[in-house]
This record gives structure tokens, sequence and C-alpha cells, in this order.
């Protein structure tokens, strides 16, 4: 297992292993590896949680969330689509 990449915003994360995408939709997600506090921890995340889009973007790498993350505006949350023990829901995580 890679090591987790620090994020913006408090969290650290790796991408899914590929045997275990393969039951995510797209085959691809980000797992949340750690909260370390932030806006990740107001979004509610918890370690585990699989990240499988950010807006309408499908989340392949952690590179990926990283890219969103720098572009996308500040002061307007961006939604998360989220699985946790096997149930889909969104999240927005405040964009200071």
């Amino acid at each position: 297992m890679l090591a987790p990449a620090t994020l913006p915003h408090g969290l650290d994360a790796v991408a899914v292993p590929e045997s275990r995408a393969k039951t995510l939709p797209g085959g691809r997600g980000i797992e949340v590896a750690r909260v370390q506090g932030g806006v990740a921890r107001q979004a509610g995340l918890l370690p585990g949680d699989i990240l499988l889009r950010a807006g309408r973007t499908p989340l392949q790498t952690v590179e990926d969330l990283r890219r969103i993350l720098k572009e996308a505006p500040t002061g307007t949350p961006l939604l998360l689509l989220i699985r946790r023990d096997g149930e889909d829901f969104w999240a927005a995580l405040p964009r200071p």
C-alpha cells in the first residue's frame, strides 16, 4: 500500500487498491486515510471513507482531488460523493 498523501484542508488520502476498486462505480476511488481536522472534519469525513466524486468529476487518483481542491473557488463548498459502509451520500467540504 502506498503512503497516504497529505492534501489541503486536514485530509490524508490514498488511492483505493485495484482489487477493492473493482467493486466501486467507475472502478476507482480515493480512500480517506486520516482526518487531521480543519474542514475535512467539518464535512464529517472519516478514515475509511471512499471518495468517489468531487462535484461531477469522478475521482481516480489522489492527484485528481488535489487538482480539484486547488482549482475550486473559495467560499463555495465542494460536494463530495462518499461511500461509507456500502452506502453512498453527498457531503459538502467547506472552501474557506
